[in-house]
């Protein structure tokens, strides 16, 4: 029981060697351990990181769902399930919206038919890199299909 009775005079005791120790490396430290124990330069290193890290947060999460969907557009496009300007649509949306979160412009996807549909068919080919002349037969019937669709679209 005497034990638990110390333990605040221990506890006390640590705190005063513990203050008196920062205060001297303080008093006789160089700039390097000033800035090391300054504790409100630690807060706000702190606060500027948990900053950074929501920002990129915000900017992930677009990029993070264009990825996905990317993913199901090639799936449906090579499978015929909807047609090239559709796809294209669809990418233009999730690109607009990777655009919105990124504030650097030049870090922006691009939003122009052309970009947006060579991207679709490095998609294809690469989904179906395991047999590239399926993915340049499909390739090509898409190229066909969209070529069609731009004269008859406008």
């Amino acid at each position: 029981m005497k034990s638990f009775a110390r333990l605040p005079l221990c506890a006390g005791v640590a705190v005063v060697l513990v203050s008196t120790f920062v205060f001297l490396l303080l008093q006789l430290g160089d700039k390097q351990t000033k800035d090391y124990l300054d504790v409100m330069k630690w807060a706000s290193t702190l606060g500027d990181a948990l900053h950074k890290q929501e920002a990129l947060e915000v900017r992930s999460e677009p990029v993070f769902r264009r990825t996905f969907e990317k993913s199901r557009i090639t799936h449906e496009l090579i499978t015929h399930q909807i047609a090239p300007r559709e796809a294209v649509a669809q990418l233009h949306e999730l690109n607009e919206e990777v655009a919105e979160a990124e504030p650097n412009p030049d870090l922006r996807p691009p939003l122009d038919e052309q970009s947006l549909w060579s991207s679709l068919m490095v998609a294809v080919r690469a989904e179906l890199s395991n047999d590239p002349r399926a993915a340049e037969d499909v390739a090509a019937e898409l190229e066909r299909e969209m070529n069609e669709q731009s004269g008859a679209g406008g």
